[in-house]
């Protein structure tokens, strides 16, 4: 069959073939005017003109800021808007101000309010009838100057909205503040605010508090510039004001803080240029001025921080070369330089660095070879060099480079040759990027074992020669970077033949040999196709191949193949075809044995209005359903799956970000095993997005709709979006800029290909096939990821376990959910360590037990994010558990016994299924579930519930009788 446009796979056509109804609008009601004329000749009376509008009269007077907090010699300006009967802004309007307590608070004709003496007053705004009211609160002064900064900031930056201001501007010592530290004397030590709401802009007088030494004001929404007096606080060690709105330049005044070991500034619109004098700061550790507008060069006088460990300058606009300079930096242990305009050659003398771990250089302008220098950075990690003017080869010295994990060299069109034999000592690497250049693998058999062992990859083989080639295919193939199969799945043979002077000599036949253990296992014996021999090799016409479908038994791991091109010399040998691939020896086929999928569909019915069509969808779902599952079979890196059909489960959200959490919840309450994927589904409306997914990860949640599911499990496979349609975060190592698949895909239910120009799964543009990059990286991550962990997994039973579940809101604030004592086997961060901690302590503060664990990756969260662990509880804890906390980068959060956010579990108790989880408990429930009682009929009914099912209550830590269940 000649292809002549690329087709739509037949799952996805029988989707498409519902009519969508088109709505007319009605036509507009003519309008019928009565006209009233008088008899016999009569002149009609005129009309009198209608009486004038009213005059505008104040009716609402609005005062701001409505709450004032001063200390006696402070003072605030107040503002006042009036507005008329018909809510128009009256400006220029009169207005009156008054005190209810002169004593306290006395008030300007212009409204600006001065503190007189310790107590309370209230502020009237009066336009004629109408009045605003500020509530002032006046305290004694502080014996200490430092309080009058700290006023200035909390009246600068609306302290009375910021999410925790507890006891500023009160009468307590400065240290009890929200996020103040002092030392004996009571000076300001440190202020940390990250995450608080802060907004506006930062007022000199923090310049005055001469002890600071940590200031930390990151995600706030704080704008305008950063004031010069921050140079006079000569004990700051560490600034910090990442992630907010400010502007302005960099002042150079922040050179003079001789002490500063940490300043990061990231995340800002700064502007201008990098002072030299940040070259005086000996004592800098860290230095971050990331994602702003700084342009410039890379100063020289960097290079003189001889403590610096990490400098990150990328996402700005600098020019110019790298200085060599930084070479000089003995302790740097990562530096970033990505996204900026820098030119030049690498220097180098960065091969100096003999501490570095991470080099990202991506997305320059840099040119000339890769210096073999850095082939003697013994602790590199990571190697990105992507999306540069590099050229040449890779230097043979980067295969001392031991701890390498990540490699990326993509999108350098001028770097080219064979990729050196001693790369093959890398063992730890992980990841090795090189499409866009003509750097190719050889065909070396070790190198070719070796690079089967990358986990994501993207390597072209070195040309075959000739005009013969041939693979297998089963969902997307490429000649230039071999997709592996998957074992036990068909697969298609295509060998291409072609000849630029064939001149229209039919195709001969093809013979292909296939071995596993050096033993024969299947012979392909091709007729002669009917079509000529091509000129030049073209994949996308299946009959410009000769073409047989493997049996899924052959496709086994270790495969061998050997095709034989008119294996009876019938063709003339001056065509010059090559007649055998490869042409000594056997050419391997990757194949990976991909773990079966433990794939459970979760059917969530909202209380609210509980659309049951999802339910009734997935009811008798099997495993190789096509309507339903097609995308997941087809286009994933699958073979069998072990299919379960949850029970329904009613909920209280129809939110995806509440429902991907409580789908992690419920994986983890059921004990699924480690390569259990659990996928929520609703119906009906579902507010957020269609669908979203830990990225990696074993959770995920979408509506019911083929492709979305199929979008959603890939994330979990460790897939990130493809660039197209406005898709957040998409993967920058995406070979193509358009998000298009890039090679031929293969529909084998329709025996038909997919062009390249065909949109990849993972973007939001009409996606329709996988990419033969996203197929890769999804399967070989099953194979490591899965295999190893069904290797440490057991067998575990259920035992007594506290639940421990919650995540990060849209600001990056961490949040728990109500902690339960629950029936569950074990389930723990998957490695110790990483940013975030829950901690659970007693009374006394004494720590019972500590997880640390990197916070998962949402695909489509906007900074969200969820977890779930079963932690095996300990019996002396029940008398003793006061307080569980989860701390990480954007704060703190604790449960404790003055929590009360009702939440319940609902359970069966014959098959320990999850029936139901309401983080707004009826009291109903509540009470059910504190005495451990069967939910009765009217109870069950009320919750769309059967009779029976039993109820787990918590306000936030468990009861001491949750413990005796």
């Amino acid at each position: 069959m000649r292809l002549h446009r690329p087709e739509s796979p037949s799952w996805l056509r029988s989707r498409r073939s519902v009519a969508t109804p088109r709505w007319r609008l009605a036509a507009p009601l003519a309008a019928a005017l009565a006209v009233s004329l008088s008899c016999g000749g009569d002149t009609a009376a005129p009309t009198p003109p209608p009486p004038p509008p009213p005059a505008p009269q104040p009716t609402t007077v609005s005062v701001t800021p409505d709450e004032v907090r001063l200390t006696v010699g402070d003072s605030a300006q107040l503002s006042a808007e009036v507005r008329d009967q018909n809510e128009q802004v009256m400006t220029g309007a009169t207005v009156n101000w008054a005190s209810s307590n002169a004593a306290v608070a006395s008030v300007s004709s212009a409204g600006l309010v001065r503190g007189i003496s310790a107590g309370s007053a209230t502020i009237a705004a009066t336009a004629g009838q109408a009045s605003g009211n500020a509530a002032v609160t006046v305290s004694r002064p502080s014996s200490h100057p430092d309080r009058a900064a700290l006023v200035a900031l909390y009246n600068a930056t609306g302290g009375p909205s910021w999410k925790n201001n507890a006891n500023w501007l009160t009468d307590e010592p400065l240290g009890q503040w929200q996020g103040i530290s002092a030392d004996r004397d009571g000076s300001v030590t440190g202020l940390d605010l990250g995450l608080n709401g802060l907004a506006g802009t930062l007022p000199a007088e923090l310049g005055n508090l001469a002890n600071l030494e940590v200031l930390n004001l990151n995600h706030n929404q704080l704008d305008g510039p950063i004031p010069t007096e921050f140079g006079s606080m000569a004990s700051l060690e560490s600034l910090v004001l990442a992630y907010n709105e400010l502007d302005g330049p960099v002042p150079p005044e922040l050179g003079n803080l001789a002490n500063l070991a940490t300043l990061s500034l990231e995340g800002n619109e700064l502007v201008g240029s990098i002072f030299p004098e940040l070259g005086n700061l000996a004592n800098l550790e860290v230095l971050n001025l990331s994602f702003n507008y700084l342009g410039g060069r890379i100063l020289p006088e960097l290079g003189s921080l001889a403590n610096l460990e990490e400098l990150s300058l990328d996402g700005n606009r600098l020019a110019g070369p790298i200085p060599p300079e930084l070479g000089n930096l003995a302790n740097l242990v990562a530096l970033s330089l990505d996204g900026n305009r820098l030119a030049g050659p690498i220097p180098p003398e960065l091969g100096n660095l003999a501490d570095l771990a991470t080099l990202y250089l991506r997305s320059n302008q840099l040119s000339g070879a890769v210096p073999a220098e850095l082939g003697g950075l013994a602790d590199l990690a990571e190697l990105a060099l992507s999306n540069n003017n590099l050229e040449g080869p890779v230097p043979a010295e980067f295969g001392n480079l031991a701890k390498l994990r990540k490699f990326s060299l993509d999108s350098n069109s001028e770097m080219e040759g064979t990729l050196p034999a001693s790369l093959t000592s890398l063992r730890m690497l992980v990841e090795f990027l090189a499409s866009g250049t003509a750097l190719c693998a050889p065909a070396d058999p070790a190198f070719l074992r070796w690079l089967d062992g990358v986990i994501h990859r993207r390597v072209r083989l070195c040309e075959r020669g000739g005009g013969s080639a041939a693979y297998l295919t089963q969902a997307v193939q490429s000649l230039e970077f071999p997709v592996p199969l998957v074992a036990g799945e068909p697969a298609l043979l295509r060998v291409f033949v072609s000849a630029p002077g064939a001149a229209g000599e039919g195709m001969p036949p093809v013979r292909a040999r296939f071995y596993r253990g050096g033993a024969e296992v299947h012979v392909a014996n091709i007729e002669a196709p009917s079509a000529p021999i091509p000129t030049s090799l073209n994949e996308g016409d299946l009959e410009a191949s000769a073409n047989a479908l493997i049996p899924a038994s052959v496709v086994q791991p270790g495969l061998e193949m050997v095709v034989e091109i008119d294996p009876d010399g019938t063709l003339d040998a001056s065509l010059g075809i090559v007649r055998r691939i490869p042409a000594a020896g056997r050419a391997t086929v990757s194949v990976q044995a991909v773990p079966e999928l433990d794939f459970t569909i979760v059917p969530f019915l909202w209380r609210e209005v509980p659309d049951s069509a999802a339910v009734r969808l997935v009811a008798g779902l099997t495993a190789d359903d096509v309507a339903l599952l097609g995308p997941i079979n087809t286009l994933l890196p699958v073979g069998d799956i072990d299919l379960k059909v949850h029970e329904p489960v009613v909920t209280a959200s129809n939110s995806a970000f509440d429902l991907i959490e409580e789908t992690g919840a419920i994986r983890v309450l059921e004990g699924a095993s480690g390569n259990g994927y659990y996928q929520g589904v609703m119906s009906g409306t579902v507010t957020g997005p269609a669908g979203i997914a830990t990225a990696p990860g074993r959770a995920s949640f979408s509506v019911p709709n083929p492709l979305i599911m199929a979008h959603e499990l890939d994330h979990n496979f460790s897939l990130h979006h493809a660039p197209c349609g406005g898709a957040d975060r998409p993967d920058q190592s995406f070979p193509t800029m358009d998000g298009t698949i890039g090679a031929w895909g293969y529909d084998m239910s329709g025996d038909s290909l997919l062009a390249p120009s065909v949109y990849d799964l993972m973007s939001y543009c009409d996606p329709n096939w996988i990419s033969d990059f996203h197929f890769t990286k999804a399967l070989l991550y099953r194979v490591d990821e899965e295999a190893a962990g069904g290797a440490a997994a057991v067998a575990a039973g259920a035992e007594r376990a506290l639940l421990l579940w919650g995540g990060v809101g849209e600001g990056g604030e961490p949040f728990l959910e109500p902690a339960f004592i629950v029936d569950a086997p074990p389930s723990l961060p998957p490695s110790p360590g990483g940013e975030y901690r829950v901690a659970g302590h007693d009374a006394g503060g004494r720590e019972l037990f500590s997880l640390g664990f990197d916070m998962p990756v949402l695909s489509h969260g906007d900074g969200r994010s969820a977890f779930a662990f079963a932690l095996p509880a300990r019996q002396e804890w029940a008398g003793s558990l006061a307080g569980i906390t989860l701390s990480g980068p954007g704060g703190s959060f604790t449960l404790d016994e003055s929590s009360d956010r009702a939440a319940a579990i609902v359970r069966d108790p014959l098959t320990g299924q999850v029936r139901g989880i309401f983080r707004d408990a009826p009291p109903s429930l509540m009470v059910a579930a504190g005495l451990a009682a069967p939910l009765g009929p009217e109870a069950a009914a009320a919750l769309s519930l059967e009779p029976g099912l039993e109820a787990l209550a918590s306000r936030g830590i468990p009861r001491p009788e949750d413990w005796r269940r």
